[in-house]
């Protein structure tokens, strides 16, 4: 355009810009803003070091002037908690404070019971948000059901994990019956368990009387095999083994049997005596000797019956008698 005098110019600007200024906690950001344009910072300024900026009131404006957009920001912490279940993670105010309510003791149904909740290796259960933290949540005693079964009873309830449950080498009964070898002897409670202790053997305690004598704990159902033997000259040899069915006394039987010559008192064999042995009697023989025996759970005292003077020595005395009348008569002849 050429001016060749003074003349009025009118100038129009189709866009008009503002100076928005916007403040945050990292710092002031300018820049021009076209009227009416929505100007906005950021809700949530993260950091990488677990720590954010989450603002608390309006952070957009309409840009109608100059305009300072200052918002209010808290900052927050990330907190995480490491839990043996459901573990997770929570932003938290600066200052706030965190509470554990984890279960203590806790029981999650499998037959686990834990007890005694550490945090970071503490008993301690709130927490002061000032930093970025990660809690580590441990139970320091850890139980499992147990149930145990024994011959005399039933016992159930909690034992503690590392426990040694040791069972005893018999179970005496108190009636002469005991079992005797468990097929386990101690388990180890490393989880929940259920233990049925069983026994290898049923033993009785068993005294024999009778013509021996013995006492002590026998395997149920064995055979108890005695030998023969001679008391006061009786010979016993033993009928039957014992069977050990049931605690108590047993008299088992034995065959006694007596040998002996039965003699008078000038110990000549007798033909008249006889031997009695536990009520069974036998007379002697020709030769005076006499042989007793009989079916007995006891000892015998064996019994001689004899006369004083048997037909033997009779007989002997008999004949001296007569030996010594002949040489009476032998000599009276020879003085006449």
């Amino acid at each position: 355009m050429f001016v060749d005098a003074a003349k009025a110019v009118r100038v129009n600007y189709t866009h008009v810009f503002y100076l928005v200024r916007v403040i945050t906690p990292l710092g002031l950001n300018e820049t021009w803003a076209p009227r009416s344009v929505a100007v906005s910072a950021p809700a949530v300024i993260s950091l990488s070091n677990g720590t954010r900026w989450v603002a608390e009131d309006s952070v957009s404006a309409l840009a109608e002037g100059p305009l300072v957009l200052a918002p209010r920001y808290k900052r927050q912490y990330l907190i995480r908690l490491d839990a043996p279940i459901n573990s997770t993670e929570a932003w938290l105010d600066e200052g706030s404070v965190f509470r554990m309510d984890l279960a203590d003791p806790w029981e999650p149904g499998n037959g686990t019971l834990f007890k005694r909740l550490l945090v970071n290796g503490m008993a301690q259960r709130e927490f002061r948000v000032d930093k970025p933290m990660t809690l580590r949540t441990q139970y320091a005693e850890v139980y499992y059901w147990a149930s145990v079964e024994t011959p005399v009873n039933k016992t159930v309830g909690w034992v503690a994990k590392g426990t040694v449950l040791k069972f005893p080498e018999e179970v005496d009964f108190g009636n002469g019956t005991r079992l005797v070898g468990p097929k386990a002897s101690e388990v180890e409670v490393d989880k929940p368990v259920k233990v049925v202790v069983a026994y290898s053997r049923r033993q009785y305690y068993v005294k024999i009387e009778g013509v021996e004598r013995w006492e002590g704990w026998v395997d149920a159902g064995s055979l108890i095999r005695l030998n023969a033997t001679v008391v006061n000259g009786v010979a016993y040899t033993p009928l039957e083994a014992v069977v050990v069915t049931s605690p108590g006394i047993y008299r088992p039987r034995f065959e006694a049997t007596y040998i002996t010559v039965v003699r008078d008192a000038l110990g000549l064999p007798n033909p008249l005596g006889s031997v009695e042995l536990c009520n069974a009697t036998a007379p002697a023989g020709l030769d005076g000797s006499a042989v007793v025996s009989i079916h007995t759970d006891g000892l015998c005292t064996p019994k001689v019956r004899t006369t004083p003077v048997g037909p033997y020595t009779i007989a002997i005395i008999a004949l001296a008698a007569v030996i010594a009348a002949v040489a009476v008569k032998k000599r009276k002849e020879q003085k006449l």
